[in-house]
């Protein structure tokens, strides 16, 4: 993920954050160190979990569900047009784009199956509170929770060191 520093401003290439997991939500670190003039700064895109939250919508199975019954139905209705209704009489080029608006819509409805079925069998849950917990291994760190409450970010007091509380 590329981003400028706000001292230098330099493009800088983070490699702590962009070998994260690609699915943490954006729940990770938000203190960058800047390569470059070794100056910290926050990063908007990320957040603490321990210090935020975690939005409930990531397990909410509802509108991943509705997404993928509606996809799949496009999938079929696009299907069952081309194969299924022999005296439909459509162009070969119309066929073509109808295969691949359903190939498009098949994808798209299988990684939203997919999105149900972990939240389901509880994977997602797990994988949040694996960031929750490395969240709060990071605030516990004094110098860590120093460092992001002398930039601006509201840190709990229950993670702040005696002296910033």
């Amino acid at each position: 993920m590329g981003m400028k520093c706000p001292h230098c401003h330099k493009s800088i290439e983070n490699e702590s954050q962009s070998t994260k997991d690609w699915n943490s939500f954006g729940y990770q670190s938000p203190l960058i160190t800047c390569p470059k003039c070794s100056k910290d700064f926050l990063c908007k895109a990320f957040h603490e979990p321990a210090a935020e939250g975690i939005d409930k919508k990531w397990l909410n199975v509802g509108i991943p569900l509705k997404r993928a019954l509606i996809y799949t139905a496009i999938w079929a209705v696009c299907w069952g047009a081309i194969y299924f209704i022999p005296n439909l009489t459509i162009p070969e080029k119309f066929k073509v784009f109808l295969l691949g608006l359903s190939g498009l819509f098949m994808l798209y409805g299988l990684l939203d199956w997919w999105t149900v079925i972990r939240i389901k069998s509880g994977k997602e849950a797990k994988l949040l509170l694996k960031l929750v917990q490395e969240s709060e291994k990071r605030l516990q760190d004094e110098s860590y929770a120093r460092r992001l409450h002398n930039l601006g970010y509201k840190v709990p007091e229950k993670y702040l060191p005696k002296d910033l509380q």
